[in-house]
């Protein structure tokens, strides 16, 4: 992507008019997926941002979108005025690559205050920055309120970078080695490339005395600006240690060192020191804190005041130099044993590292062991790869507990082990050797220490039968992302194939049997809702409501239970990051039956909600109707009551009347319950509707429908959309939203007709198809229809909004007005729907509504007459 794109913002909304679709895009938008970001960076250097953006947003759609990915498309957004959506698309890029130049000066340039500022202190703080860019990001430092800004680093015995400051100050070093200090005006060097109008600059280099006890201040107008603890390059001589125990003769080592480093978060680090205090290890052991120049004096004292208690040995160093180097210099005071590094923000339940000790002995190839934790990377529990809330103390006790009862002394192999609780056996370590120390503030460090002990023939494990509490990333903050995209670079340059084999890992995920048993062994407690719903579109719908029922409920909680499209399985999942998150039932292993049965009974159901009963396992749907508690259906979806509606295939013979013609008639089924597709469809739904006390509607069509067919049970739509006076579309419709969240065979066979019906006349027409299709080339390739690539509900209004659309259309038969008739009601646009109330449903002015029994010849012919594009494009 040309650098230049990063300014294409800048002639946003300069005479822009509603602009026309060339009619080729859509046909080479789908023939080279690769093509697409070339394309949209070319369209929009060219000034045609809406083209540029169909581009960028379809690519970002149908991969992983990189941050540059990401950035084109906010540059897309940009230029065609809609600032908050390329903001938005901005941050996500930020999230994806803080470390990328070009992320960095879109955000320097048009992002809000805070990206700006971010941003700023990035690029500053980057050797490899443009000079104009770095002088961007100085002038947003100063004006944010910063009093310098600055980037130098000790190599060696000189003292290298930059200073920048007001031009109406007058800046000053001061250099402390030991009880000595020196001090300089700096003389500022106009023709520096940082200096400006009203910012004075200048470039330091400095040779300093050998000593290793240096500090660095700067003082403007003679008050001190702040410390200097800038990162040093290879081991510094600055790092200070309490001498090691002098090894007699007769000394024995202990069977365990525990290392904790530490810098920040107060809290967390007294509440890990705290525990190790009370619940100390059997086994010989010593513990021993590095305290890498925290800056919280609270912490501090803290720290000095236990060491002078003897709880554990400290060392000190006077100036930050990341985790691995603090480890380093405590391993450098080893007297022999194993090793286990220990965050500080992490909480040891009592017996765990005697219990990781005990673990390691089981085979000599055991290298490295990491505990289950809530935030493990790949241990997280109890969602995977995910940092999960920090339980209380008595829950980390409590989930140790209930993971040595139910994995007792399980071992899993995995890639590498996490730092955060890394046990390392005494032969692995004398293996391998020290930590690496090329990985700055950190992150990655222990990966490779990891990957080089796998290489040396030992395993890297997890013990599914540990659980520790891990509050994770409070040191670092937002500088956490910037740190782990540079060191992931590192990392795979030295072990290629590393982040395949991670995410190789993660698909196969072997730890999932031992979440799943947590799972199963501690049920949520207090009053659950359970929203219970099959494949498809009911999968999609129920996590909707199960999110909407827990955000209106926080003391509830709503489990998600979903059947997988072979209907003999059925999956459990807790709304948000609760447990359980990875249970799962398959009714054809002996067992699972009474496992799902035994385990809802345990749970305090106060209500049952079902999206499609006849589609869930019948183990699950009889264990569902036994429980003691309120049953309701909901209604969305024609389909889930009665037989699916048949659609003739054959030429329509009268096109012009908007009822089905007799052979529609022919073709379509008996619409009642009784004429379900089979006896055991039918023999569910009559199961379910007879303990049913409540059938809820989803939309005002199902409110109608309900009302219609099940009489008395039947509820009203809980949340009417407000309804703007829409009117009917003046002129031509000619940009036509499809949404279409789950690609159908049938429903492709009528767009794919309507796409050809508006090729065949002599208008500009578009249909934008807001989702993913199952033949994208096919319909693409009619010049009359773009295909967006998935897309997600929540996603509909912004689309819609971004392609300009004139109306909007659900083509599902049986379904699918709820979000149509929520989106086009924001954007008060016209709507053409499916009625699968049959006429019971009042037509709004402006809308079409089809009879879900036409033929599809007329359904496309209705549709375009709605659009009023048959008189043709000159008229």
């Amino acid at each position: 992507m040309p650098e230049t794109h990063a300014d294409a913002g800048d002639q946003a909304n300069a005479g822009r008019t509603a602009p026309i679709w060339p009619q080729p895009l859509g046909a080479r938008a789908c023939e080279d997926h690769g093509a697409l970001a070339g394309e949209a960076a070319e369209r929009l250097s060219a000034g045609a941002p809406d083209e540029a953006f169909a581009l960028a947003d379809r690519f970002c759609r149908l991969i992983a979108p990189s941050a540059r990915d990401l950035l084109l498309r906010a540059q897309a957004h940009r230029a065609a005025g809609r600032l908050d959506a390329a903001r938005s698309d901005l941050d996500a890029a930020i999230a994806q690559d803080p470390t990328d130049s070009l992320v960095d000066r879109a955000a320097l340039s048009w992002g809000d205050d805070a990206a700006r500022l971010e941003a700023a202190r990035r690029v500053a703080d980057s050797a490899t920055s443009e000079a104009p860019l770095r002088r961007k990001a100085v002038e947003i430092l100063l004006q944010s309120g910063a009093r310098t800004a600055h980037r130098l680093r000790r190599i060696e015995r000189r003292v290298l970078g930059w200073l920048a400051w007001p031009d109406n100050a007058v800046l000053s070093l001061e250099i402390r080695d030991g009880s000595e200090m020196r001090s300089y005006v700096v003389d500022p060097d106009p023709d520096h490339t940082l200096a400006s109008s009203g910012v004075s600059a200048a470039e330091i280099a400095m040779e300093t005395p050998a000593s290793g006890a240096l500090s660095i201040r700067l003082l403007l107008d003679g008050e001190t600006v702040e410390p200097l603890a800038p990162p040093w390059a290879g081991r510094p001589p600055s790092l200070m240690r309490a001498p090691a125990p002098a090894a007699a003769p007769d000394a024995i080592s202990p069977d365990v060192t525990i290392i904790v480093p530490v810098y920040e978060d107060f809290a967390s680090t007294r509440a890990c020191l705290e525990a190790l205090e009370a619940a100390p290890p059997a086994v010989a052991h010593r513990i021993v804190v590095v305290d890498d120049a925290s800056p919280n004096p609270q912490l501090s004292a803290y720290l000095d005041a236990a060491a002078g208690r003897g709880v554990f040995e400290l060392m000190r160093n006077e100036t930050n130099v990341g985790f691995a180097a603090s480890i380093n210099a405590a391993l450098a005071s080893r007297l022999g044993g194993d090793v286990l590094l220990l965050n500080a923000d992490v909480l040891l339940p009592p017996g765990a590292v005697d219990r990781l000790r005990a673990l390691s002995r089981s085979s000599e190839e055991i290298g490295t062991l990491t505990p289950l934790a809530n935030n493990g990377e790949l241990t997280s529990y109890p969602v995977p790869n995910q940092a999960n809330p920090m339980p209380s103390p008595e829950a980390v006790a409590d989930l140790d507990g209930l993971a040595r009862r139910v994995n007792g002394d399980a071992l899993v192999d995995v890639p590498n082990g996490v730092g955060f609780c890394l046990y390392i056996t005494e032969a692995c370590l004398d293996a391998v050797g020290d930590l690496p120390e090329v990985y700055a503030q950190g992150y990655y460090e222990d990966v490779e220490f990891c990957l080089a002990a796998r290489e040396r023939g030992f395993r890297n494990v997890a013990a599914a039968g540990v659980y520790v509490g891990h509050a994770g990333s409070k040191s670092f903050g937002a500088r956490k992302r910037a740190l782990v995209m540079r060191n992931l670079q590192l990392i795979e340059a030295r072990f290629p194939g590393y982040q395949i084999e991670t995410a190789a890992f993660l698909a196969l995920d072997p730890l999932r049997p031992y979440r799943a048993a947590l799972d199963a062994a501690s049920p949520p407690p207090g009053p659950i809702v359970i929203v219970a719903c099959g494949p498809a579109a009911a999968g999609e719908l129920g996590l909707r409501r199960a999110d909407r029922l827990q955000a209106e409920s926080p003391d509830v909680t709503v489990l998600r239970l979903w059947a997988d499209a072979r209907e003999r399985s059925v999956g459990l999942m807790a709304v948000g990051d609760g447990a359980p998150q990875t249970l799962g039932f398959d009714f054809d292993h002996a067992g699972d039956s009474e496992a799902f049965r035994a385990y809802v009974d345990k749970l305090d159901v106060r209500r049952v909600e079902m999206l499609d009963p006849a589609s869930l396992p019948e183990p699950a749907l009889t264990a569902l109707i036994a429980v003691d508690a309120e049953i309701h259906l909901l209604c969305a979806d024609l389909n889930w009551f009665l037989p699916p509606i048949a659609v003739s295939r054959a030429p329509c013979p009268v096109l012009d009347s908007p009822q089905p013609c007799e052979a529609c008639r022919a073709a379509a089924t008996s619409l009642n319950i009784e004429a379900s597709r089979d006896a055991r469809r039918r023999a569910k739904l009559g199961v379910a509707l007879e303990r049913a006390a409540r059938v809820v509607p989803l939309d005002r069509v199902a409110e109608v429908f309900g009302r219609r067919v099940f009489r008395a049970r039947a509820g009203a739509f809980e949340t009417p959309t407000p309804r703007p006076d829409v009117l009917a579309p003046k002129g031509r419709i000619e940009r036509l939203g499809i949404l279409y969240p789950h690609p159908s065979a049938v429903i492709e066979r009528l767009l794919l007709r309507l796409a050809r019906r508006l090729a065949g006349l002599n208008a500009p027409a578009l249909l934008l198809v807001i989702g993913g299709c199952i033949d994208d080339e096919a319909l693409m390739a009619t010049e009359k229809a773009f295909v967006t690539g998935p897309a997600r509900a929540e996603e509909y209004l912004d689309l819609a909004q971004a392609y300009e659309l004139g109306a909007l259309i659900s083509p599902d038969r049986a379904g699918g007005f709820g979000d149509l008739d929520a989106t086009a009601s924001a954007l008060g646009l016209p709507k053409a729907y499916f009625d699968w109330s049959f006429g019971a449903f009042p037509v709004e002015r402006g809308d079409l509504s089809l009879d879900p029994r036409i033929c599809e010849d007329k359904a496309a012919a209705r549709i375009v007459a709605w659009m009023d594009l048959e008189r043709g494009g000159g008229e």
